[in-house]
């Protein structure tokens, strides 16, 4: 590892300079890392809540704070007075190596064996081996020549890689999970102890306290944030080897992705362009992919917004767009390499299951009632937009039945999802259906629309007479289909 500092400080500012390259990283795994995490996760929220407390129990001045930023009396006090501090990195990490240890490996050799003999893993240990990277990190503090909050900008790039990874990487997987899984029910156990009748005076104090701690963590979080990653052409393949030569693989042709996050976190965006991306799964000795899905000139925007209202409500929009072209091909006569990779991989991938006693469904507490009602009401509205230019999907069912051709072209699905209604609308300028082989022919529909919209009965008034609470809709042009088996016409209908 090497590092360069260097700073430059001025009247009104001060800058530091950092560059460091790191190569031959190597990180050790174990089970119980969990264990650790929560740890920390539990300091520090007791930490924040006692500083918060603290903060809270100051006593307060007449004025404002916008009015003390506006009438100059932080300048007074030198807080802004104080040079900026400009910090810029430049971070590269040349090669890295993550060993996964589980717990029947960990009992039979401790983990810092294998790096004294040389870093030479043991064969029945989890070997990840981790890309180049590279990071360009700013941050910008807000100062008297510098209007506007602060500013943290991350780019980052991860190079061109290759990995592969093996079924002995699930039982580390599930061991993270049961013990993830562990601290969830003990603290989800705590919780039900903790429901009272009526709230005690801890929770009566922060309820009266609410407004100050909100004006502080609002004040804490007024930082902006900009992320971007790049990931160049990479490759992942899942191997079901010993057990079977079946290789799943992902293939990622370009593409990065941008997170925006403005002060407070009342609006957050997500955006991303792939070049494309391809998913296949084959048998190792076969050259065709059994199952193809690829997805080319994809685009996609994540928008969060949360806006509050002098009330106290919030109302919190969700909005998201998908555009993208994609196509595919499915071979039934490989249907075993499927159930294959399920066997291997799929089945045995661990799941959280959410424990939730009947007390915890049927008795809301008390103290959550009694702050529920401090804070307002709050409304969510989740829009959603997908569009796909043109989906094609080839379905071989094999030389004695027939191959079947999907074309769509120009689908759109838009919903919104909201306390009052839900509405989901498809449309589809063209559907195509062709099937050669023994059982042939086609079917051409042209302007598919399907519309649905379903209203809760509390949306609806006395009065109203024309609205009901399920609407649907389905229009389409002009049909016409063609079947034969075995050149021998069996319908046609226009």
């Amino acid at each position: 590892m090497t590092a360069r500092l260097r700073s430059d400080t001025s009247l009104l500012s001060r800058h530091i300079w950092l560059s460091g390259n790191v190569s031959g990283f190597i990180l050790d795994l174990d089970p119980r890392i969990p264990d650790y995490i929560f740890s920390l996760i539990d300091v520090y929220r007791q930490g924040r809540e006692r500083m918060y407390r603290i903060a809270a129990s100051l006593p307060r001045t007449t004025v404002p704070h916008g009015d003390l930023a506006r009438d100059g009396v932080l300048q007074q006090g030198g807080q802004q007075n104080a040079p900026a501090s400009n910090i810029f990195a430049k971070l590269v990490f040349q090669s890295g190596e993550v060993y996964l240890h589980s717990d029947a490996n960990r009992t039979r050799t401790p983990p810092m064996v294998y790096q004294l003999s040389g870093g030479q893993g043991r064969q029945d240990q989890e070997i990840l081996r981790f890309p180049k990277f590279s990071a360009w990190v700013e941050y910008r503090a807000s100062g008297i020549r510098v209007t506007g909050p602060a500013a943290l900008i991350f780019k980052s790039t991860i190079h061109s890689s290759e990995n592969i990874l093996r079924p002995s990487l699930l039982p580390f997987i599930t061991e993270i999970v049961d013990y993830v899984q562990l601290h969830l029910r003990k603290a989800s156990r705590e919780d039900t102890f903790k429901v009272a009748s009526s709230p005690t005076e801890d929770e009566l104090s922060s309820s009266l306290t609410s407004n100050r701690l909100e004006n502080l963590s609002e004040a804490s979080s007024s930082l902006q944030i900009s992320f971007s990653l790049r990931i160049d052409k990479s490759k992942l393949e899942l191997t079901c080897q010993p057990d079977v030569n079946v290789i799943a693989a992902l293939q990622w042709e370009s593409g990065g992705f941008l997170l925006n996050i403005s002060p407070g976190a009342h609006n957050v965006t997500f955006t991303g362009t792939v070049g494309g991306l391809t998913i296949g799964l084959k048998h190792g000795f076969l050259s065709d992919d059994c199952v193809n899905i690829a997805a080319h000139n994809l685009a996609f925007a994540l928008a969060f917004t949360k806006i509050k209202d002098r009330i106290g409500n919030i109302d919190t929009k969700v909005s998201m767009v998908v555009d993208t072209d994609i196509s595919g091909g499915v071979r039934f006569s490989r249907l075993q390499d499927v159930l294959c990779f399920k066997a291997v991989w799929l089945d045995r991938i661990p799941l959280f299951v959410t424990e939730q006693t009947t007390s915890e469904k049927t008795r809301p507490s008390t103290a959550s009632s009694f702050v529920s009602t401090s804070i307002g009401k709050q409304e969510v509205t989740t829009a959603i937009i997908i569009s796909i230019r043109r989906v094609k999907l080839e379905v071989d069912l094999g030389q004695s039945i027939s191959g079947i051709t999907l074309d769509l072209q120009s689908a759109l699905t838009r919903m919104c999802f909201s306390e009052l209604s839900t509405e989901v609308s498809l449309s589809v300028a063209a559907v195509s259906i062709l099937a050669r082989g023994n059982v042939a022919g086609n079917i051409n529909v042209p302007n598919c629309v399907f519309q649905t919209i379903r209203r809760n009965e509390g949306a609806l008034s006395d009065d109203s007479r024309t609205a009901r609470i399920l609407e649907l809709s389905m229009t389409s042009g002009p049909l016409s289909a063609e079947l034969e088996s075995d050149h021998q016409r069996l319908l046609i209908y226009k």
